[in-house]
């Protein structure tokens, strides 16, 4: 019987979603259950992953016929796990490499061991910075307010157009820089609001006890669901871990494209979510 599952999303990112599982497959963890979600990617990458894994009994591939964003397909791998007699869930992006099985194991040992429904390693980027800052707090009621000022209709459509003239005048090179963010790897564990959304893993008795199941909101297609989850967490009083000691590298969607028009794109879809998580999440849990 397997002891633990991880959830793969794969949307035409075959390639990076084969990796990962040969990259799980080559520690031999036979407790592990890996399940391929495939969001209505092309017919070429589905049958690509399909002729590779199809086979392996410790493999399981579902195909969704239409793509209904990010959380909807992780709920589909996530509920396939729980109808098996999985509880404890790693969910993770495509594009991630794992340098050890000792992550995994140990992962698993923490969330067994203790009452966090969320732990996840920490995230580095190709770069080598963290993405899991280990003081991440959740938002003040002040920068509370920021954000539903800052996503409100009126607001968006003056930022979508001043984000077109940074573009032209930038000639399509502008992107955004990230934060540096301190680290101090002598501090083990760290309990923290949120966690990166690209690699962490969760204890489905706490979401089905405390009556916030499915995991994810499926009215958000994509971003900020980590928000979501660490707001379901915090309402429940439950808490989330990071372990500093363990890390992942996360590759960051090498492929995305850069031009103007996806750019407007993302950010468009990104504001509508994070408008959503304030009325439905931050309001409700002062």
């Amino acid at each position: 019987m397997f002891k633990y599952g991880i959830v793969i999303l794969n949307y035409n990112s075959h390639s990076d979603t084969i990796d990962l599982t040969n990259n799980l497959l080559s520690f031999n963890i036979t407790s592990l259950k890996i399940v391929i979600v495939d969001n209505c990617s092309s017919r070429e990458g589905f049958d690509e992953v399909i002729a590779k894994f199809l086979t392996l009994p410790n493999v399981h591939v579902i195909e969704n016929k239409e793509n209904r964003g990010y959380g909807y397909g992780n709920n589909i791998g996530i509920k396939y796990l729980l109808d098996s007699g999985v509880r404890y869930i790693l969910i993770s992006n495509p594009d991630i490499e794992i340098n050890s099985p000792y992550v995994l194991h140990e992962m698993f040992r923490i969330i067994k061991e203790n009452k966090y429904p969320v732990i996840a390693p920490q995230v580095l980027n190709v770069q080598s910075q963290i993405i899991n800052p280990s003081n991440r707090k959740r938002p003040s009621n002040e920068e509370i307010e920021k954000i539903r000022l800052r996503h409100s209709t009126v607001f968006r459509y003056i930022y979508y157009f001043i984000l077109c003239i940074i573009y032209l005048l930038s000639f399509n090179k502008w992107n955004r820089k990230r934060k540096n963010f301190d680290h101090n790897p002598s501090i083990k564990t760290t309990e923290v609001y949120r966690v990166h959304g690209s690699f962490f893993m969760i204890d489905l008795k706490f979401f089905i006890t405390n009556n916030i199941f499915p995991v994810f909101d499926e009215n958000v297609f994509l971003f900020f669901e980590e928000y979501i989850i660490a707001e379901k967490v915090k309402s429940n009083e439950g808490k989330i871990l990071l372990l500093n000691y363990v890390n992942v590298l996360h590759k960051e969607d090498a492929s995305q494209k850069k031009d103007i028009l996806n750019r407007i794109k993302y950010e468009i879809m990104a504001s509508r979510a994070l408008g959503y998580v304030y009325n439905n999440y931050f309001k409700v849990c002062k």
